[in-house]
């Protein structure tokens, strides 16, 4: 309940000091848009919608803010600036939160969103972001045709089994 009323007060500031840009609140499947529709029927800046896929809304934006969403992780990877907002600095360590910026403030969250609008640059994962991802996302550091490469050389004139435990019959069948 802390963590919402935070992004409550966090998005009419928003709205406020970011009146030129878009807000776009995507609820939770199981949150009530409602809800956020009366809140913010005020600002016409602010739209409430959860509909369609989350990434092409991920890559039109400027940036992302969330808490322990995996919309977090999704950003990261699509090079969106990505935020995890703690008000209160409320102790939520997730991996979204951890392949994040963190702000524990209002005015932290603006200067980020200021700063993702005017560099208008990538996020780039840092090695302790890609290292937190890597137990989730084996591929995380590597292509993974590379990796399949490597088993179907390592495989290739022995009489092992090993093509057998990483792949497919139909698979096989293609190599």
């Amino acid at each position: 309940v802390r963590i919402m009323g935070g992004f409550i007060s966090a998005i009419g500031a928003l709205a406020e000091k970011l009146s030129n840009y878009k807000i776009i609140i995507r609820p939770h499947p199981s949150e009530k848009m409602s809800l956020y529709q009366d809140l913010f029927t005020c600002y016409e800046n602010v739209t409430v919608n959860k509909s369609g896929e989350v990434r092409p809304w991920i890559m039109a934006s400027n940036a992302v803010v969330h808490n322990s969403c995996t919309t977090g992780v999704t950003a990261a990877l699509l090079g969106t600036p990505v935020y995890a907002h703690k008000p209160q600095d409320l102790a939520v360590s997730t991996v979204p939160n951890q392949v994040s910026e963190t702000t524990t403030s209002i005015s932290e969250l603006v200067d980020g969103l200021n700063r993702a609008i005017d560099l208008n640059a990538d996020y780039n994962l840092t090695e302790e972001q890609i290292h937190a991802l890597k137990p989730h996302i084996d591929n995380i550091d590597h292509l993974a045709v590379e990796k399949i490469s490597d088993i179907v050389e390592s495989s290739e004139g022995k009489n092992n089994n090993k093509i057998d435990r990483h792949f497919s019959p139909s698979f096989k069948h293609i190599i």
